[in-house]
């Protein structure tokens, strides 16, 4: 456009050299371009389905699925009178005691059946009692750390031992 009505060996349109060539080669890698995207589309279209996008998870996490039946049934019982039983578990541990009862028992025991019964109803017992069992071990080795707390490194360095005779038997065995 800038050397139209010129003649071919102006000054002018001879000045334009540079910029046609810069043009003429934005051209053929827009060519380029366009040629490897259709490439890539063709070769997409004809491959095989991508792999499933989850299949790297271990333990994907999805959205609860709606429960019929038996379970739905309990679920919806428990609904019903777990805030009741545990308000009632409260006022139990909360009342005074007679000589020889215990405190901390009575909540342990609540504690135990209402997660019980959660576990059971949501179809999650073992794992739940799992998680009960570690968390009163932790309890326990605390207890013992503060009353006695040579009783929880002597139990602590037994455990390391047994756990590097293990290691070191199963190396051995190997070789």
């Amino acid at each position: 456009m800038a050397a139209a009505g010129q003649a071919p060996a102006s000054p002018e349109v001879r000045g334009l050299a540079d910029e046609e060539e810069r043009v003429l080669d934005l051209r053929m890698e827009q060519t380029r371009l366009r040629d490897e995207r259709s490439r890539v589309l063709t070769a997409a279209e004809t491959s095989a389905p991508a792999a499933d996008p989850h299949a790297h998870l271990r333990h994907r996490r999805t959205p609860l699925t709606p429960v019929a039946g038996l379970r739905s049934r309990l679920l919806a019982g428990w609904a019903v009178i777990s805030a009741p039983v545990l308000l009632f578990a409260f006022a139990a541990i909360a009342f005074p005691r007679t000589a020889g009862s215990s405190w901390t028992m009575s909540a342990f025991m609540w504690l135990v059946v209402l997660l019980s019964i959660e576990g059971l109803v949501r179809g999650q017992f073992l794992r739940v009692m799992g998680r009960l069992f570690v968390a009163s071990v932790v309890v326990t080795a605390l207890y013992y750390l503060v009353v006695d707390w040579r009783t929880v490194l002597g139990a602590t360095l037994l455990a390391a031992a047994l756990l590097l005779l293990v290691v070191n038997l199963r190396d051995a065995l190997r070789r």
